[in-house]
C-alpha cells in the first residue's frame, strides 16, 4: 500500500482459480478513499500465462509518483520490471532488471523528487535513477 492523492493505493499481486479465486488476473491496483468511503479499481493486469516478458504481471510494491500516476515493482514471471502507470491507467515499462531474475522492491522518490530509488531483492542492490522526469 501507499498513501497518496488523499487515499491509499492497494496492490493485489495476482489471483489464480487453482488457489480458490473466482477469476484469474496478473495483478490489480485499487484506490481506497476513506473520506468518500469508496474503493475503485485503478489497474487490472489480465491473466496472460504465455506472455511473461512483454506485459506487466505480479505488481508487488508501489509508490505514488510526484509526476502523476504510480510506479510498481513487478514480482511476476519472466523478466522483472519497474512499471509505470499514468493517471489514465496506461502502463509502461520504466526499468528492466537485466542483471538477474530477481524482483524489484521498494520504489520510492527522494524528498526533492529528482531521484527514484529502487532495489533488486537479490543480491540486495539499490539503484538511484535520476530524472528529469515528466508529468504523466
Amino acid at each position: 500500500m501507499w498513501w497518496g492523492d488523499g487515499g491509499a493505493y492497494v496492490v493485489a499481486s495476482f489471483a489464480r482459480t487453482s488457489d480458490g479465486s473466482a477469476s484469474q488476473h496478473d495483478g490489480q491496483v485499487w484506490f481506497v478513499d476513506p473520506w468518500r468511503d469508496t474503493i475503485e479499481l485503478k489497474l487490472h493486469f489480465a491473466y496472460t500465462p504465455g506472455d511473461d516478458d512483454t506485459d506487466p504481471d505480479g505488481p508487488d510494491n508501489i509508490t505514488v509518483s510526484p509526476y502523476g500516476g504510480v510506479i510498481l515493482a513487478e514480482d511476476g514471471e519472466g523478466v522483472q520490471h519497474l512499471v509505470g502507470a499514468t493517471d489514465r491507467g496506461e502502463t509502461y515499462f520504466f526499468a528492466r532488471n537485466d542483471r538477474n531474475g530477481s524482483e524489484f522492491t521498494g520504489p520510492t522518490f527522494s524528498r526533492d523528487r529528482r531521484t527514484l530509488f529502487a532495489n533488486i531483492q537479490s543480491p540486495g542492490a539499490t539503484f538511484a535513477i535520476r530524472g528529469p522526469f515528466r508529468h504523466q
